[in-house]
């Protein structure tokens, strides 16, 4: 971005409507319940919307959300946002945005579009994917994302999309974890892990439970050992 040009950045800019592909008629009530719970006129395009923040010269960082697992409508395609983010790069950046559901498969298109250098983050919405922020399904994709340190932002709590649907769409908060999220003792790298001790601090053992095998070599510290060892 030439950001000495403009004069403010707006990181939260969704793709309404696409210039490739016919909308998808599935997805038709819930953008009428979002239409009408934000007051919102019509939708504008990838295009029309790039062209609103230049005129305005504000930056944008764009992303799709897919939800086709959740509400079974067809995303936009990241690749559509990508190329728009190319073609403009002056004032825009690109964020995709992949269903947790995919599994691998989503794992591997996120390391392809970030292979092709125009990604720069990725997007969540966990109401609208229909997962909890710390369900492991969603370690794959996080792995990828910090191996290449790139930023990924979170939707929280309420959404006007499915507001006003009988049974909100069958849609709903996910902003309470069933689980912690992941932890250094949950990766692979590390080489020593303490199971047990700390009793001579009246405090419980550093790892009450493994979450994979492992050959351990026990070693016995006395009570006098320096707690940061």
């Amino acid at each position: 971005m030439n950001v000495s040009d403009l004069v403010a950045i707006d990181v939260h800019t969704h793709a309404e409507v696409s210039c490739r592909q016919p909308a998808d008629a599935f997805w038709q009530p819930y953008e009428d319940a979002a239409s009408k719970y934000f007051k919102a006129g019509k939708r504008p395009t990838i295009a029309e919307t790039i062209a609103y923040y230049r005129e305005r010269k504000i930056g944008l960082v764009m992303f799709t959300v897919d939800s086709e697992f959740e509400i079974g409508a067809r995303r936009i395609s990241n690749d559509e946002v990508a190329e728009a983010a190319a073609a403009n790069a002056d004032i825009m950046m690109a964020f995709a945005s992949i269903d947790p559901h995919k599994g691998k498969m989503g794992v591997r298109e996120a390391r392809d579009l970030i292979a092709a250098g125009v990604i720069k983050g990725f997007k969540f919405h966990p109401t609208v994917q229909g997962f909890f922020p710390n369900d492991r399904m969603a370690y794959g994709l996080y792995e990828v994302i910090a191996e290449h340190k790139l930023p990924a932002i979170f939707h929280s709590g309420h959404s006007g999309i499915g507001t006003g649907m009988p049974g909100g769409g069958g849609l709903r908060p996910r902003r309470r974890c069933r689980r912690r999220l992941p932890r250094h003792d949950d990766h692979h790298r590390p080489s020593v892990l303490a199971v047990a001790g700390r009793g001579a601090l009246g405090l419980p053992a550093q790892a009450q439970r493994l979450h994979r095998s492992l050959r351990l070599e026990p070693e016995v510290l006395s009570s006098s050992t320096c707690p940061a060892r």
